[in-house]
């Protein structure tokens, strides 16, 4: 993954035997890390950790399978805090 990533959607029947669903991937360069999918107001997102850069890449979508990127990251860079030295990294989301 040193030139890029892949990250692909996949389905299992059982948690043990995946099988790649054609035609639902992002590329992307440089490499990341930590795939996120959520929806939010009519539209699909994705999150990922692009390794050795700061902050979250974000795509979105309508369909779930054609993705574009968003022009700006998500925690790009230092908190305001004395201990906040670094950009956000490996996304999650909470629906309350």
């Amino acid at each position: 993954m040193a030139g890029g990533g892949t990250t692909a959607a996949c389905v299992s029947t059982d948690l043990e035997h995946w099988h790649r669903l054609p035609g639902v991937e992002v590329e992307d360069t440089p490499a990341h890390e930590a795939p996120v999918v959520f929806e939010w107001k009519s539209f699909y997102w994705l999150m990922v950790d692009p390794l050795n850069e700061q902050g979250l890449r974000v795509y979105r979508s309508t369909d779930a399978a054609t993705w574009t990127v968003q022009p700006n990251k998500l925690l790009d860079g230092k908190g305001r805090r004395t201990d906040d030295g670094n950009g956000g990294s490996h996304p999650d989301v909470v629906h309350l």
